[in-house]
């Protein structure tokens, strides 16, 4: 009986390790300067269990197209 309590035991515990799902939460920031106005917007959004490797690659990215200029800053942290 005791041998049965300790196998049902580490299966609970492997059960729920396995089921706690990884998430993490990426915040994108958008800045464009147009001719000297900059209008700014930031989002987040969360990545968990099968999307967690769907998450966007941290980094800046700039555009410049004419006098429009666009920076695109994206920032993720584990939850």
């Amino acid at each position: 009986m005791k041998k049965l309590t300790i196998i049902a035991t580490g299966l609970i515990l492997s059960a729920f390790m396995f089921s706690c799902k990884k998430c993490q939460e990426c915040t994108t920031d958008t800045s464009q300067n147009i001719d000297g106005f900059v209008q700014s917007t930031s989002t987040k959004s969360e990545y968990c269990g099968d999307s967690y490797d769907e998450a966007p690659t941290p980094g800046t990215y700039n555009n410049t197209v004419g006098s429009t200029t666009q920076t695109v800053t994206i920032s993720c942290v584990d939850k």
